[in-house]
Formats: structure tokens, C-alpha cells, sequence
């Protein structure tokens, strides 16, 4: 498993629109497809900027179970596994969005 630190914005840029199959222990594997990667703007002196190293992913995936918010592991075929902090944001359209934030 990849440390998040070494993972950019970038890294999932690449696979938008993908599955992503998220293990729970206690639910079958279910599959969420990467909706979006945006930067997090930071307010420094005044203005605002860009943190490249610092951005969130939007992944959609069934309405039910409904995920708390906490860890997951995630998997992908290039990216491998990865553990990012999960955020349900509401429903959109027939699925369920979750955000998670990656500060790397």
C-alpha cells in the first residue's frame, strides 16, 4: 500500500471515470467510479492560492449501504491500494457522492 504522500492530484487525474473497488469487512467489495480531482485553495497573506499538494476526490457509488464517514481502503489495478479518509456528500442523480480529502 502506497503511502499518500506519494500520490498527486495528478495520479488520479489520470484515471477519472475508472473503478475503484472499496473493501468493507463487514459488506461485500463494492465498486465507485472517480467523478472528479480538484485542488484545495489555501488562503495565505491576502490572497488566495493553489496547493499543489493538496486536493480531494470525488467518487459516486450505490445509494445503499450508505457509508459512514472514516477510512476505506480502496484498490485499482495501476494505483494499487490506498486508505483516504471518506465523506458522504449526498445523493446525486442514482447514486451516492463521497468525498476524500488527500493531503500529501
Amino acid at each position: 500500500m502506497m503511502a499518500l504522500e506519494k500520490f498527486t492530484s495528478t495520479d488520479f487525474s489520470s484515471h477519472l471515470n475508472q473503478p475503484f473497488k472499496l473493501v468493507v469487512h463487514s459488506l461485500p467489495p463494492m465498486l465507485l467510479q472517480l467523478r472528479s480531482v480538484r485542488s484545495i485553495n489555501n488562503e495565505e497573506n491576502g490572497r488566495y492560492q493553489a496547493a499543489s499538494n493538496q486536493f480531494v476526490v470525488v467518487f459516486h457509488g450505490p445509494l445503499r449501504p450508505l457509508l459512514p464517514k472514516q477510512v476505506y481502503c480502496i484498490e485499482h489495478p495501476t494505483m494499487g491500494k490506498i486508505r483516504l479518509l471518506f465523506v458522504p456528500m449526498g445523493p446525486s442523480g442514482g447514486s451516492m457522492q463521497y468525498q476524500a480529502t488527500v493531503v500529501a
